[in-house]
């Protein structure tokens, strides 16, 4: 049984706490469910509401739960489907924060009555979204997150169409995806950590910048279809896939990946049919496979350049031409150090110490 990081634990620990019962002291005039916020308001005690919408943000408010839960009808009733906890109607730069949320069909998302219109400039802190069927939804929206917990959310924690999302410091656990945009827009995630997710991030024709996170325990940690992403010193460990590229055939938009450390995932890497990618400066250690392509069917336009392989199960594994390797380190993996088909070897690589000989397949390497 995997234990999770002290860090971890406390998030969940937190989370699963009962709702308050007493009221801080009031801060403002009685807020009821099914209320229509117009200016600027503090919770005086946690709501309970049966079904439907919790709260409804009209205009460029405030919404400070005031470290109290806002309480939907749970998953058990037919109500649960069709609620949303705060709706966002006509609201340029709502902000919602100091709070749980939990029980709702959404936990926060544009209004039914909206007719489509979003807010642009959503602005969420210090929240914890717990047991709703998603945490954050939107449409041709844009959501800052800081300091934010996503526990157990059934689909997405965060999800939608032509977004543009940022989050810092905040924590995923347990949802069915992370965060997730597709259909253009753009994700940047810093200083966060996400585990045991179906898919921890997704990005579909959406750039991706994602830096200094913790990517663990995952089915996969990171899915990019076509536009270009940066992953950056990442820790990405003990997921099914690391990073997973599916098409991306433009090399000018190659998924960038550099400085990260991969350990302990069943294929750390795996670009597959026209997929593009550079990969620099990253270290591999445990996985089953470092860096993979996994089909010959088509051609590939991938750079790896000064990453370093070691006890893996196969260092690098390609089965498609279109790799170029340079000055990378494949030491004391399992089976092949480096078994490139179809490479164009840029010099510089070093093998030693791996299970299969040669060495190297597809390209030449030292053995220093």
């Amino acid at each position: 049984m995997r234990l999770l990081s002290s860090g971890v634990a406390a998030v969940v620990a937190v989370a699963l706490v009962a709702p308050a019962t007493a009221a801080h002291a009031a801060t403002g005039p009685p807020v009821h469910c099914g209320a229509v916020i117009t200016a600027n308001v503090s919770l005086t005690q946690d709501l309970h509401c049966s079904s439907g919408v919790g709260l409804t943000l009209n205009g460029n408010v405030t919404l400070d739960l005031n470290g109290h839960w806002l309480i939907g009808p749970g998953k058990a009733k037919a109500a649960f489907a069709t609620s949303i906890g705060v709706a966002l109607v006509e609201s340029r730069t709502p902000r919602v924060r100091n709070g749980t949320i939990t029980g709702w069909g959404t936990g926060t998302g544009p209004s039914p009555d909206n007719g489509g219109f979003d807010p642009t400039n959503a602005t969420f802190g210090g929240m914890t979204y717990l047991d709703n069927g998603s945490g954050l939804s939107g449409f041709n929206s844009t959501f800052d997150v800081a300091n934010t917990q996503f526990v157990h959310n059934a689909t997405d924690a965060i999800g939608g169409l032509s977004m543009f999302v940022t989050v810092r410091s905040s924590t995923f656990l347990r949802n069915g995806r992370g965060i997730s945009v597709s259909g253009g827009g753009a994700i940047t995630l810093n200083g966060s950590t996400l585990e045991h997710n179906g898919v921890a991030v997704s990005c579909s024709e959406v750039g991706c910048t994602i830096s200094q996170s913790r990517l663990r325990y995952n089915s996969t940690a990171i899915a990019a279809f076509f536009a270009g992403g940066k992953i950056t010193s990442n820790d990405v460990s003990g997921n099914g896939i690391g990073f997973r590229t599916d098409y991306n055939p433009d090399s000018r938009y190659a998924h960038e990946l550099s400085s990260n450390v991969f350990t302990g995932n069943t294929s750390a890497v795996v670009v597959n049919a026209l997929g593009s990618a550079n990969l620099h400066d990253n270290i591999f250690t445990g996985n089953g496979v470092g860096f993979t392509v996994p089909s010959g069917d088509f051609t590939t336009t991938t750079l790896l350049e000064r990453n370093v392989f070691t006890r893996n199960g196969d260092g690098v594994h390609i089965l498609a031409a279109g790799t170029s390797l340079k000055n990378n380190a494949a030491i004391k993996n399992n089976r092949f150090g480096i078994y490139a088909i179809g490479a164009v070897d840029l010099g510089g690589n070093v093998a030693f110490g791996n299970g299969h000989n040669p060495q190297c397949v597809g390209v030449t390497c030292s053995s220093h």
